[in-house]
């Protein structure tokens, strides 16, 4: 068995030829990126977080600025795991989502129960495993947490397809042909996950969007108590709607899949 060469250029060059043919093939959510993007922007001008002392920060201070802190590294992972997909790098866009999810779940517990702060920075288990914790809180009681579930059941599909070194992972990665050679076999290592259908590929980015939105949700009260002259209430109502679009276009993309018999009923 022999595995397949390549080089630094090449490399490059296939990846921003990926970014380049997937911005034209998707015009529409490349503006819904847009949009999206806005959503996440929308209050960061308008946050006003008072410190009295810079050098010792109060617990009501650290709290605020944590939470700020997950937004920003949440809003960073939609910029990543996007392009990652438009380059054609499946896995690592999932990878990039479960640690974007990791990210609103802990906001989301410290936003509920602030005192927890220092479990946090300390690294206690209901953080370490934020995921699990929020899923057996859920179990216990369906009333908290309510933006949570899709969250978790993407966390996991994220989990298995693209976050660990497992069988899961290797899935779109490794491929073994046939040779014109006797009792030879290519082992080719995919740089890229290519999708077989471009509508397989769409589907991907808009539930990648919906995982986003939803996290928005997460912040928006908080973060919106945070602002000065920032009208939170149609920036809820906002992120909803763009929740609901996106599910509406992703609905249809499913359609489209099984028509195309890309999935089964």
């Amino acid at each position: 068995m022999i595995e397949t060469q390549t080089n630094l250029l090449e490399y490059i060059g296939a990846e921003e030829t990926n970014l380049l043919v997937s911005m034209m093939r998707f015009p529409r959510d490349i503006n819904a990126f847009q949009n999206i993007d806005g959503l996440f922007q929308a209050p960061t001008t308008h946050i006003d977080i008072k410190v009295k002392d810079f050098e010792a920060f109060t617990d009501d201070e650290r709290h605020k600025i944590t939470v700020v802190a997950l937004y920003s590294f949440v809003h960073f992972h939609l910029y990543f795991s996007t392009t990652c997909l438009l380059r054609c790098h499946l896995s690592d866009s999932l990878a990039s989502t479960r640690k974007a999810i990791d990210a609103a779940l802990t906001a989301y517990k410290l936003i509920h129960e602030p005192k927890t702060l220092n479990e946090y920075v300390e690294g206690h288990y209901a953080y370490k495993f934020i995921k699990k914790h929020i899923d057996k809180a859920r179990q216990k009681d369906k009333t908290l947490y309510p933006v949570a579930q899709p969250l978790i059941e993407l966390h996991e599909i994220c989990s298995e397809f693209g976050s660990h070194a497992d069988v899961g992972s290797f899935i779109h990665r490794v491929r073994v042909e046939k040779t014109s050679g006797v009792n030879k076999q290519l082992l080719k290592h995919l740089m890229f996950q290519v999708p077989e259908h471009a509508l397989e590929h769409r589907y991907y980015l808009l539930r990648t969007y919906l995982g986003f939105v939803l996290m928005v949700l997460i912040f928006t009260d908080f973060i919106g108590g945070l602002t000065k002259g920032f009208d939170v209430s149609d920036w809820k109502k906002r992120v909803e709607e763009m929740g609901g679009s996106v599910q509406s276009v992703a609905d249809e993309c499913m359609t489209a899949m099984r028509k195309e018999g890309l999935v089964s009923e």
